[in-house]
């Protein structure tokens, strides 16, 4: 009985933090960048109207009401229709979709924000930029002891992978397990050299901010690949302890430790908004 009220208790915390409070968080700090930096004193900020941007922030607060609505919804009837698992399915596979959905709001914000640096760089008057001069290393930007320790947990979980070959439990997939986790760090890879050599998106943006910017993703990157390792090799662990019960709360609890680290880092306070200002001002 305890299993299912911290299930409860986690997928409504995955519900409240995914599609309450970080989309809350991301519109107050939207709201003060209008407050503090207005189109008539920032006009290099503002490469639509304004009141366009809102109404993008508006649908994506929308979207995300709506998909909260889905998850509590979801978690009623589990809670009062008395059956084990979600929706009379299976839960992981239930939180794992939910967790899908929740996404579609911050995809709508990935496609909008890409729409708004594109017409930031049309509209942009500058013909020479502003370039750093100082040649870009690699472990400038993210710290080896953190890339050794993401490919010391794949050795690992490679040998975790050969024992269980040897002792298997119910359900287990063998050697398609190291296929999968080195997919996933191969594309985690490709995402890190491709924005570490990408150009700025951004015109107006300082070499500071960038290279901030670019250190915070590449670190999302690599602690995305140890958190995916970590958690898998832990439903391993569960389920050869037959504790298979508590794989629904751990990978609830992943997906929003997943989200929390990657965006409540981007924070829009720590952006250097002078370079917008408008000539007459800076």
């Amino acid at each position: 009985m305890w299993n299912e009220n911290l299930l409860y208790l986690i997928f409504l915390s995955q519900i409240i933090i995914i599609s309450a409070y970080l989309p809350k968080m991301m519109l107050n700090q939207l709201n003060n960048v209008f407050t503090n930096s207005p189109p008539q004193h920032y006009q290099k900020l503002y490469p639509m109207p304004i009141e366009q941007i809102k109404q993008y922030s508006s649908r994506f607060l929308w979207m995300n009401i709506t998909v909260t609505f889905v998850g509590l919804a979801i978690l009623f009837h589990l809670v009062f229709s008395g059956n084990k698992e979600m929706l009379d399915w299976d839960t992981q596979s239930v939180i794992t979709l939910y967790w899908m959905i929740q996404f579609i709001p911050y995809c709508y914000a990935v496609v909008k924000s890409k729409n708004y640096f594109s017409l930031m760089k049309k509209q942009s008057n500058e013909t020479k930029r502003k370039a750093e001069f100082k040649p870009r290393r690699f472990f400038d930007f993210i710290s080896p002891v953190l890339i050794t320790f993401a490919g010391m947990l794949y050795l690992c979980f490679i040998g975790l992978v050969i024992y269980f070959v040897q002792n298997p439990f119910d359900g287990f997939a063998g050697y398609w397990n190291i296929l999968f986790i080195s997919l996933m760090n191969i594309f985690l890879s490709i995402c890190i050299f491709g924005n570490f050599y990408r150009k700025k998106s951004n015109p107006h943006q300082t070499q500071e901010n960038s290279n901030f910017k670019t250190k915070l993703t590449l670190h999302l990157l690599v602690l995305a690949s140890i958190g995916g390792t970590l958690f898998i090799s832990t439903a391993f662990v569960l389920s050869a302890f037959d504790l298979r019960h508590i794989i629904d709360i751990v990978h609830s609890f992943y997906f929003q430790i997943l989200v929390v680290f990657s965006l409540h880092s981007y924070r829009l306070d720590k952006i250097n908004f002078n370079v917008y200002k408008n000539e007459t001002m800076a």
